[in-house]
C-alpha cells in the first residue's frame, strides 16, 4: 500500500488525495514524506500550460537521468520534483518540455471537478494573488 498525502486549498475548500510512488523514486519519496506537514503558497504558471507549483520549504535531492520522465506526455494528476524548487502537479496540457522525477500521482484518473476546481484557483491566482496551501499526510 502507497503512502498517501493531500493537497488542500483551505480558501477554496479544495482537496486533492495523492499517492507517493515509493517503487519508482524511493529516495525522493522519503525525503519528501519526511518534511510533512507543511504549508506554503503558490501561483498558478503563467505560461507553461496547465500545471502548479508547490514551493517545497526544505531541500530535495536531484534524482538521476535513467529516473526522469518528459512531463508533458505524463497524464494530469503528475507531481513530479524540481529538487530544490519544489514540485509541479500537472492537471491539463503543458506545453514546456521538462525532464523531470515523477514522486506521485493523483489515483485514478483526475476527477474533472478536481481539475475543474484546480484550473479556476490558477486563472483567479493570475489575477496577482496567492493562495495557501497545506500539504499533509494522510
Amino acid at each position: 500500500m502507497s503512502r498517501k498525502f493531500e493537497i488542500e486549498w483551505p480558501d477554496f475548500g479544495v482537496v486533492v488525495s495523492v499517492d507517493l510512488l515509493d517503487d519508482e523514486n524511493p529516495e525522493l519519496c522519503e525525503e519528501f514524506w519526511q518534511g510533512l506537514p507543511f504549508q506554503t503558497i503558490f501561483a498558478g504558471s503563467m505560461s507553461a500550460g496547465e500545471m502548479l507549483k508547490i514551493p517545497v520549504p526544505f531541500p530535495m535531492n536531484l534524482a538521476p537521468k535513467e529516473k526522469l520522465v518528459f512531463f508533458p506526455e505524463q497524464p494530469p494528476g503528475t507531481v513530479v520534483s524540481m529538487g530544490w524548487g519544489g514540485l509541479l502537479l500537472k492537471y491539463g496540457t503543458v506545453v514546456e518540455p521538462f525532464r523531470l522525477p515523477r514522486i506521485a500521482k493523483v489515483p485514478g484518473k483526475l476527477d474533472m471537478i478536481i481539475a475543474s476546481n484546480i484550473f479556476l484557483i490558477c486563472a483567479r491566482l493570475k489575477l496577482g494573488s496567492i493562495a495557501k496551501l497545506m500539504i499533509l499526510p494522510i
